[in-house]
Formats: structure tokens, sequence, C-alpha cells
């Protein structure tokens, strides 16, 4: 599409096109697509700064937690941010990581198996191996 200008949200890494709602901060014109806006942040009046992003989102807010109190929240049935947990698990690349995960990959929630493989493969951890093959079929 001519004249169509692609950027990347900063918090989801999404490409999205400017013909789509997204938000700028006024301070430092970071633009954030409008489903980041709406479902990580709904109450920042659609201004968002990078150092907003990070505190103000549950990865930004997880991202602060030690690693036991991570893997605590991403083995809480009840917890609603078990799948980014497992996220910023694999962004932290700390050792001992792996298990954790692996453990992750026999959650009944689907989401939090997805992210969990995907933090897995993230990780690159060779004795992850053998408990990624056991769910290729999930």
């Amino acid at each position: 599409m001519p004249g169509t200008r692609k950027s990347t949200c900063p918090i989801c890494q999404s490409t999205f096109v400017n013909i789509f709602p997204a938000g700028q901060c006024s301070a430092c014109g970071t633009r954030v697509c409008g489903h980041c806006i709406i479902h990580d942040h709904p109450d920042h009046d659609q201004s968002i700064c990078q150092k907003c992003i990070f505190e103000n989102t549950p990865y930004g807010r997880l991202s602060q937690l030690e690693t036991g109190t991570l893997a605590g929240i991403l083995s809480d049935p009840d917890s609603d941010q078990s799948s980014m947990a497992a996220k910023v698990l694999a962004d932290r690349q700390a050792a001992g990581t792996a298990p954790i995960l692996c453990r992750a990959l026999k959650d009944t929630r689907p989401p939090v198996r997805r992210e969990a493989a995907r933090a897995l493969g993230r990780l690159a951890d060779p004795s992850a191996v053998p408990e990624l093959i056991m769910t290729l079929n999930d």
C-alpha cells in the first residue's frame, strides 16, 4: 500500500500501520499500537512514554520481581499473568530458568503452555529439548 508507514510497537513488537489507532507519548513521541493501549495500559489516556510502558504494563511490573516470585506466578493456576511471567523469565536468560519453564509445559492453560514453549525456544537450553519434544502434539 503506497504511502503507508509501518512501525513496531515497543510493547508487543507487532508491526502496525499508521491507519490503525495508535497512541503517541506527548513527551518523547513513542508510538504504541492501539491494541497495547487498550489491553496493556487502559488508563493512561493513550499518552505513553518508554518509562511509562516499563513501569505500568504487566511486563514492566513483572520484570521487577525476583525469579522465585515469577516462578510462583507462573505455577499459580489462578494467576492471569502466568504467560507474561514465562516471557519475563525467558528474557532474563537466568540460570535455572529452563526447569521452571519445563514444568509450565504441563499447565492446564493453553496460553501458559504456549508461552512456556516460546520462552524455552528463546532460552535455547539443550536440557529442555526432551520436554519440548513431548509437547509437539499439544
